[in-house]
């Protein structure tokens, strides 16, 4: 069975005190041939360490457990099956659309909201009239615009 080889490479990638491998820890283990070996002979080819230390880190916390260990090498064994691959496709394309889809949303809701702050302040926020707004220059009651009250001929 596979399981021992596992955790064999678990424990030489320097898990032994708390059961966890940290990316320094997996970086340092796959520079050692006897470590490579032993991927090899388990059909993992590790070729980039970055990548392969996040796709067995399942729950993205920066360390890896012996069960995320143990299942990332059992899933990424061997070649990649048109299944897997299909399934990666198929899941890029909807995570495109869902992009897309949210995208248009929240464009409608800025203009949506763009337009209420126009309203309310009854400045248009495109027009290029009303530019000092943006820079915060403040509305007066007698439409003048003005960062300070000397500016606007009064006395502070």
């Amino acid at each position: 069975m596979v399981t021992k080889p596992i955790r064999a490479l678990f424990s030489k990638l320097g898990a032994e005190k708390d059961g966890i491998i940290t990316y320094s820890m997996f970086q340092e283990g796959v520079n050692s041939q006897a470590v490579v070996e032993y991927f090899e002979t388990l059909g993992l080819d590790v070729w980039d360490a970055w990548s392969f230390f996040k796709l067995l880190d399942l729950d993205s916390g920066g360390a890896v457990e012996i069960e995320e260990f143990f299942k990332g090498c059992l899933r990424l064994r061997g070649q990649a099956r048109g299944v897997d691959v299909g399934k990666l496709l198929h899941d890029q394309s909807w995570l495109i659309k869902t992009q897309g889809h949210f995208h248009t949303y929240m464009e409608t809701k800025m203009q949506q909201l763009h337009d209420m702050l126009s309203m309310v302040t009854g400045i248009r926020m495109d027009d290029p009239a009303d530019a000092g707004w943006a820079r915060g220059i403040t509305p007066f009651k007698d439409n003048s615009f003005s960062s300070a009250p000397e500016e606007r001929g009064q006395q502070s």
